[in-house]
């Protein structure tokens, strides 16, 4: 009952954008060995998508929502090398990122950390990305997927751009594409031929690595 206290508090301490408490928390957490895995997703995860599902109601002014951010950051700061060290050599490699113009990268940043939780290798590539970087990126790599998320509508068209060229440069096949974000649908995902579509980041997150994991097995 203790530990899901502290990760309701942890919750609670990033909609209140308090950084110190939410990374303070996250390291009892730790001492109380709660896995890193379950801080982040039932912690800082269900912190921020409350924060912004508020944010989306007009319930919470853009400063509030930032703020909640920087909490969320904080605490990802504590629970990072704990996600890096891993023993295990990758089972699959994921690129991320979010498309040109898109500067706010928060929902990218946590996919990624869940990600590479799971196992995966991921490779960012930052934000504000053009499509044809993440093409490229993907050649490179032989990542099995590629996984764009975004907040905005305005970005939709890039990630179709991002779907014509990978089926221009002849990678469909091997790379795969999954969409999320908040207006990402799967009606639109399917009317650009894109692979997957995930309703939010830790589906996301769970369908990338069960992917890479049939692709792994050779299933």
């Amino acid at each position: 009952m203790q530990l899901v206290n502290t990760i309701e508090k942890i919750s609670c301490a990033v909609q209140s954008g308090n950084a110190r408490q939410t990374a303070s928390l996250c390291a009892q957490a730790l001492k109380e060995n709660f896995l890193p895995v379950g801080i982040f997703k039932e912690g800082l995860v269900t912190g921020i998508m409350e924060s912004k599902r508020k944010f989306r109601r007009n319930e919470i002014l853009d400063l509030e929502f930032l703020v909640a951010e920087q909490a969320m950051k904080a605490g990802l700061e504590i629970l990072m090398p704990f996600f890096e060290e891993g023993g295990n050599p990758p089972f699959g490699t994921v690129i991320t990122g979010t498309l040109e113009g898109d500067i706010r990268g928060t929902e990218k940043n946590m996919l990624s950390f869940l990600m590479q939780s799971m196992g995966l290798k991921v490779i960012d590539l930052g934000n504000s990305i053009s499509y044809v970087h993440f093409i490229e990126a993907a050649i490179k790599e032989k990542a099995q997927i590629i996984v764009c998320s975004t907040g905005l509508t305005t970005f939709l068209p890039q990630m179709k751009a991002l779907v014509q060229a990978a089926a221009k440069a002849n990678i469909r096949k091997q790379t795969k594409i999954l969409l999320s974000g908040g207006p990402v649908t799967e009606w639109f995902c399917k009317s650009i031929e894109a692979d997957m579509y995930a309703p939010n980041l830790v589906q996301a997150a769970d369908m990338a690595a069960e992917y890479c994991m049939q692709v792994s097995r050779g299933q």
